[in-house]
């Protein structure tokens, strides 16, 4: 054990005043008070990314070093590209760190630096160097998104061990909880959740302005692969099915050979151009890979599908960071990346997503979801969209997205969802051999604001944002719509909540497909009678919006008198309706078209 006693105060690179034009929001104001009024050496601040946590550090920081209460400070990161990140958002507010400080070389340049930024793994290298360190001269140690040291058992005693001397300790975090039952270093645990000195929400964020909504784009598909244990698999995304093949269904989905990654980049490219149009010329879109070998395949894919060539920046390459920061800068339209972008990094530019990991972890999710939530002044309209496979437990994380929580340790590991963040499924006890054989591609729906959404529901809020020149994005608007629905008893924006199981469709349902097909209303192809229930479900809700459309403009109705009219005459409310009871209400929308039809050619 370390019992050196700290030398004198030691000579510091001098430090000016906090600079006028860098102005904190109230928050950061808030959570500076609450810093100052603290008990105790140890502070865990939570904010949602993209918020300014890393502004709010800094404030902190310059009150610790101006009033002489710490001789220097060390900020721990994850990854040496946020080293340098660190070090240039400290450099606008007068602080000096150093961001290529090697353990080699033992000593620091006090009178170029105000201290140090490097990383867990080198903490975990030598940590006895770091508490001496703290022992010599009396240090705030800034842990960036702290809770990256319980990923390994090693990581969180080696950082304890490095920090314990420390004078004070600053932990941040945008996702302060985990998956396992490693405890954080340096965190409050009460009843077994951790406790935040200080917490910015997401939705606080959203409704001051200072982060962008996100909604989710969930994307259907259907796989057939060669499964480790000798069968031939053929499923849809939202089946139920043995834990393994999960993973394999989901792993044939992401294969660039098959249809349904080559279909979400298409549709990721022209949400992308739609934005540009629209009055954000230099947006671009990342697309988050399973592994350095997938990112590579997918920059191939991404040049033969949109023809232009992605930056693909991945650990391997020297030029990585240099390229994110190209990226930042630039106006190109896609960066293809694994983890180098999940935490941390700031591109404000960034408004369309693609998550083509096979990580199914809400922690991963969340950290992904910061990545578009930057805001950029002068910009009008700034929501962003995020591609996502149908898969369950990305569908209830991005319902959930918005709600604040805490972390919550797990008192027993479940070591049979292991395989469930591995890029090669390598968790089954299976020994055979995977191989995707194809997969196809179908539109699900539209998580925003904890509701989803159909193509069809967004495609009407999509024509009255442009008829009445709505200062909303389309996905608020529909918000906005089915709350007011709501509020008057009516059924404008369908709540699609489509989850039926495609091994079930039943024969009942499939014989009244064959009735509503008899006849074809205007041009409008009905929907293929082979889908499963769910799929066909889906297309005939669709269907049937543009029907109403149809009758809507040629009655003058507005599309809420029209659903309100079909429930006046008996119908069911499209958020109950069966499959019959959209074949009934599609319909009756084809003899209201007729009728009219009739009327204006009399």
């Amino acid at each position: 054990m370390l019992t050196q006693i700290r030398q004198e105060k030691l000579i510091t690179k001098p430090l000016g005043v906090w600079p006028a034009h860098i102005q904190l929001r109230t928050w950061q104001k808030r959570a500076l008070q609450r810093w100052l009024e603290r008990n105790g050496r140890d502070f865990l601040l939570v904010s949602t990314p993209g918020s300014g946590k890393t502004l709010a550090a800094a404030a902190i920081t310059h009150q610790m070093l101006i009033e002489g209460q710490v001789d220097r400070i060390v900020v721990v990161c994850h990854t040496e590209h946020l080293c340098k990140q660190w070090a240039d958002v400290l450099h606008q507010v007068g602080i000096d760190v150093e961001p290529r400080f090697q353990n080699g070389s033992g000593v620091e340049k006090w009178e170029d630096f105000h201290g140090i930024v490097i990383t867990y793994q080198q903490v975990s290298t030598i940590p006895a160097l770091y508490a001496k360190q703290c022992l010599d001269r009396r240090t705030l140690v800034i842990f960036d998104e702290i809770h990256h040291v319980g990923d390994d058992l090693a990581w969180g005693n080696r950082t304890r061990e490095a920090f314990e001397p420390a004078e004070a300790r600053l932990s941040l975090s945008g996702t302060p909880f985990r998956h396992d039952n490693c405890q954080i270093p340096f965190v409050t645990y009460e009843e077994g959740r951790s406790k935040a000195d200080f917490i910015y929400s997401y939705p606080e964020a959203l409704a001051e302005g200072i982060c962008r909504p996100v909604y989710f784009l969930t994307i259907n598909g259907r796989a057939r692969w060669f499964s480790r244990d000798g069968s031939i698999v053929d499923a849809w995304l939202l089946e139920e099915m043995k834990r393994h093949h999960e993973s394999e269904r989901l792993l044939t989905i992401l294969d660039t050979s098959g249809q349904w990654l080559p279909a979400v980049l298409k549709a990721a490219d022209e949400k992308l151009s739609e934005i540009r149009r629209s009055g954000h010329p230099d947006a671009g879109a990342l697309v988050i890979a399973i592994d350095q070998n997938h990112a590579k395949r997918i920059g191939k894919l991404l040049r033969r599908v949109t023809g232009s060539d992605p930056i693909v920046a991945i650990s391997e390459d020297p030029g990585a960071s240099e390229k994110i920061k190209q990226v930042a800068q630039g106006t190109q339209r896609f960066l293809v990346c694994v983890r180098m972008v999940s935490e941390g990094v700031d591109i404000p530019r960034l408004r369309v997503g693609v998550y083509a990991t096979n990580i199914t972890t809400e922690l991963f999710l969340r950290q992904a979801v910061g990545r578009f939530v930057r805001m950029i002044d002068g910009l009008e309209e700034q929501s962003a969209g995020l591609f996502i496979p149908a898969v369950k437990p990305l569908v209830t994380y991005a319902r959930q997205i918005k709600e604040e929580r805490d972390h919550q340790l797990k008192q027993v590991f479940d070591p049979s969802r292991a395989d469930q963040t591995s890029g090669n499924g390598s968790g089954s006890t299976d020994t055979g051999i995977f191989l995707p054989i194809e997969s196809t591609h179908l539109v699900h729906d539209v998580i925003f604001d904890g509701s989803s959404f159909s193509p069809a529901d967004l495609e009407y809020a999509e024509r009255l944002k442009a008829e009445f020149n709505i200062p909303l994005s389309t996905p608020q608007l529909a918000v906005v719509l089915k709350r007011y629905a709501a509020d008057q008893g009516l059924h404008v924006i369908r709540h699609d909540q489509a989850q039926a199981n495609p091994a079930k469709g039943g024969g009942t349902v499939r014989s009244s497909r064959g009735r509503s097909s008899e006849s074809q209303p205007f041009s409008l192809s009905l929907p293929d009678p082979s889908l499963p229930t769910y799929a066909y479900r889906d297309q005939f809700r669709k269907l049937t919006q543009k029907a109403v459309s149809k009758y809507g403009g040629l009655a003058g109705k507005r599309p809420w008198l029209v659903h309100q009219e079909w429930i006046d005459s008996g119908g069911s409310p499209s958020d109950d309706a069966s499959v019959e009871d959209l074949e009934r209400k599609f319909n009756w929308l084809r003899e209201r078209i007729e009728e009219e039809q009739q009327k204006r050619r009399s």
